[in-house]
Order: C-alpha cells, then sequence, then structure tokens
C-alpha cells in the first residue's frame, strides 16, 4: 500500500471521527451580567465560559450533562437530549448572594482516642455496648449487659441510623434543588421525598454522594434515576 493511500485513509478516519461530535449552542438568560458564566460538559470534563452576550458553544452529546455556575449565580443542571441540537437553546439562570454553607448534624465529641470524633447519637450507641470497661483495669459494664436485654440499645441505634439519614439527606439538599427533581429529571412533586430516600438508601450513590464529586454524583443520581423508573413502573 503507498503512503499517498495511507495518508488519505488516516485523515479520513480522522475526518469521520472528530465528525461524530456535536457541538450544543445556547444562550444565557439573567438578570445581571452574562459574561463568564462557566459552561461545564460533567461527562466529558470540558468547560467553557460565555461571551459579553452570554453565548456558548460546547462539545456535548444527548444524554450528557452541563452544568451553569458563576459569581453569584444559583448553579443549574441541564439534561441534554436531541431536541436541544436543533437550535440554539436558552438557558435562564438565577442570581444568588447566598452561599450554601456545609451543615453538620450534632455536636462533635472526642472519645479520647484521637482520630475520629463522634456525635452525641454515636457515641451513646457506641458507650451502651461496651461491656468491657477499662477503670484500673478491666470491668464488666453492667449497664451495657442491661442494655442488651432492655430494648435501650436498639433504640439507641434507631436514633443513629435516623442521623445518618439526616446527614445524608443534608447533602443531597446542598447539591440539587427542587428545580432538578421537577424539570430534569422530570419527577412527579408528590414522588421527590420519596426518591431522596431512594438514592441515599442506595449503596452505590451513598458511597459517591460521601467520597464522590460534584460530576460523579449528578451523573450517578441520573442513573439512579433510571434504575427507580424500572421499579416505579413495575410497581404500577
Amino acid at each position: 500500500m503507498n503512503k499517498k493511500l495511507l495518508v488519505f485513509l488516516f485523515f479520513s478516519f480522522s475526518f469521520l471521527g472528530f465528525s461524530q461530535e456535536k457541538v450544543i449552542q445556547g444562550k444565557i438568560i439573567i438578570n445581571a451580567s452574562s459574561r463568564n458564566i462557566r459552561v461545564e460538559n460533567i461527562n466529558r470534563e470540558l468547560s467553557v465560559l460565555t461571551d459579553e452576550n452570554g453565548i456558548f458553544k460546547i462539545i456535548a452529546n444527548p444524554g450528557e450533562v452541563l452544568v451553569f455556575s458563576g459569581v453569584n449565580v444559583v448553579r443549574k443542571i441541564f439534561l441534554l437530549s436531541e431536541e436541544h441540537f436543533t437550535s440554539s437553546i436558552e438557558i435562564k439562570l438565577k442570581t444568588s448572594a447566598i452561599e450554601i454553607e456545609e451543615v453538620e448534624i450534632g455536636n462533635q465529641i472526642d472519645l479520647g482516642f484521637g482520630g475520629k470524633k463522634y456525635t452525641q447519637a454515636e457515641r451513646n450507641y457506641k458507650t451502651s455496648g461496651q461491656i468491657l470497661k477499662l477503670n484500673q483495669g478491666f470491668e464488666f459494664n453492667l449497664e451495657a449487659i442491661g442494655n442488651l436485654f432492655n430494648g435501650k440499645r436498639k433504640e439507641l441505634k434507631k436514633a443513629l441510623k435516623i442521623e445518618e439519614t439526616n446527614k445524608l439527606l443534608y447533602k443531597l439538599d446542598a447539591y440539587f434543588d427542587e428545580d432538578f427533581y421537577l424539570n430534569l429529571l422530570g419527577l412527579d412533586p408528590a414522588y421527590i421525598k420519596d426518591f431522596k430516600y431512594f438514592l441515599i438508601d442506595d449503596h452505590r450513590f451513598k458511597t459517591v454522594l460521601n467520597y464522590g464529586n460534584e460530576s460523579d454524583i449528578i451523573i450517578e443520581s441520573i442513573k439512579t434515576y433510571e434504575v427507580y423508573k424500572k421499579i416505579k413502573t413495575g410497581e404500577n
């Protein structure tokens, strides 16, 4: 095979590869400056800034997620579909001077061993089952033994579970507002609370929520919603 043919084939395949990429174009609508709004395709880890007119272009495909953010701008998550590529899209954003603060549930208590600090509920549950205590030697904790039979430990475990659930819900609400559930996922308002609990009960999503970055959390939430829809459809 001669060199000219090899070069021709190389550029032909390269062109086909690039031609499969789509570009989404849009404009930001906001009651403030629409310049330098960050537009991120979290599936591809690509981002661009809007120009002085709020115009942006970014490589994307249907099914991918764009996140719009900026100084004093309420973040918006946008799921792309085929129809968004037929013409330029308009993205309406809201301004906000309020920054989200990290919410912490319960007072953290150091048990004296260094390292992890425990909340009151964690401390109560941990000490309620501590049968051997170190007090100038080992001694039996009669109260802890009693807790195994009087139901107190079971109640403390229930309280711990409630606290853990509230922590996860606060984390979830720091990432997603009602607009995410209603407009991006298309979820019926009556099922928002049910879906939130479904999310934090899902082991994979819970792990991503605790240890993943924002992009992973958004993508995993959309994947989990597809599972949720199938289950709900099956129930009906």
